[in-house]
């Protein structure tokens, strides 16, 4: 087996043993990923042919909004634009929810490929060789654009998008509404097994994206910086078998990663006014510098690319989460002194 950090519970350990397995923490029962199986499965099996038409009979409908041209596209869009020689949809969900049925054309991802496992801090982002070797292996050059999905909350897809904008390929965006969304808007879906062609990859991260733990403690008394803890209630008092403490950053602002999507089974973002508002109402408005985290990096990483498609600069994202902070006393309650 394959050395794993401490904090890691015991049967989260196993699961990491082989590849691939089903991550708890991005696919519990309250995701909606089940519901979503059980509907490509009646699809598929209602259809004997490769390519398989999406249903609206059991979706609720798709929401869409005007946005800037950074971050999030609509499913219509990649609809008509699918074709399309520089772009790569990438499907981040686990394999077998994969083979079942995904996005016409597109290749698979192992997220546990992006995390770091010899880390004190579990979930961690992995280091420049490993992305490099990730996302060389799905073809992705400067020219490329990449549309990343997943089949349940696109908390996996945010973070995917999140990491491979860290390092040096901002010409990322998310699926608005992952699957679901896609199903819901009418369009097809396939099994299909796609690859791409190896390419070399160049990981030029860039550090305005990632807030550290040093950076995060200075935060806490800065008044230009507004912190997020984009946790539910659920999550803030998980402790995974005792590996953290229940509390929060000093001066975190609370607004639940559910807050900034229609449902967690259909995770479309709200409306860019409704999401003003609701930035607005904890001071976290575009002329202030934003720091974002949640248990882990994937649970920061929706919100994240919600306020980038607002059009903000100024936003960080805190890889560590609270999983790191809150491992430690001495960070939990003052933060710690840095150099």
């Amino acid at each position: 087996m394959r050395y794993l950090p401490p904090l890691l519970p015991r049967y989260r350990q196993r699961a990491h043993a082989t590849r691939p397995y089903r991550s708890p923490f991005l696919f519990g029962k309250g995701a909606g990923g089940l519901g979503l199986l059980l509907l490509i499965a009646i699809l598929l099996t209602a259809c004997s042919t490769a390519d398989v038409p999406a249903s609206n009979a059991t979706t609720s409908p798709l929401l869409t909004y005007q946005w800037p041209d950074i971050a999030l596209l609509e499913p219509s869009w990649l609809r008509d634009h699918i074709s399309a020689p520089d772009i790569r949809i990438i499907d981040v969900s686990d394999h077998p929810q994969y083979v079942l049925g995904h996005v016409p054309g597109a290749v698979h991802a192992y997220r546990e490929d992006l995390v770091e496992l010899h880390s004190d801090t579990y979930g961690r982002l992995a280091g420049k060789p490993e992305r490099e070797k990730t996302f060389g292996n799905l073809g992705i050059e400067d020219k490329t654009l990449v549309v990343v999905y997943d089949h349940t909350d696109n908390r996996a897809a945010a973070r995917f998008a999140w990491a491979l904008w860290y390092a040096g390929h901002p010409n990322v965006r998310i699926l608005n509404g992952g699957l679901a969304g896609w199903a819901a808007a009418g369009y097809g879906i396939e099994q299909r097994v796609h690859t791409a062609p190896h390419v070399f990859y160049r990981d030029l991260p860039d550090e305005s994206l990632h807030i550290n733990r040093c950076d995060m403690s200075k935060a806490i008394t800065d008044p230009q910086t507004v912190i997020l803890d984009v946790r539910t209630d659920t999550e803030m008092t998980q402790t995974w078998e005792n590996t953290m403490r229940i509390g929060s950053i000093p001066n975190a602002h609370r607004l639940p990663w559910t807050s900034f999507i229609q449902d967690p089974k259909l995770p479309a973002f709200r409306s860019p006014d409704a999401l003003r508002a609701m930035l607005a109402g904890v001071g976290a408005t575009p002329d202030r510098q934003i720091a974002i985290y949640g248990t882990f990096s994937n649970d920061a990483a929706l919100p994240f690319l919600a306020l980038k498609a607002l059009g903000y600069v100024n936003v960080r994202l805190y890889d560590g989460g609270w999983a790191e902070w809150g491992a430690n006393p001495t960070l939990a309650n003052l933060g710690p002194p840095c150099a």
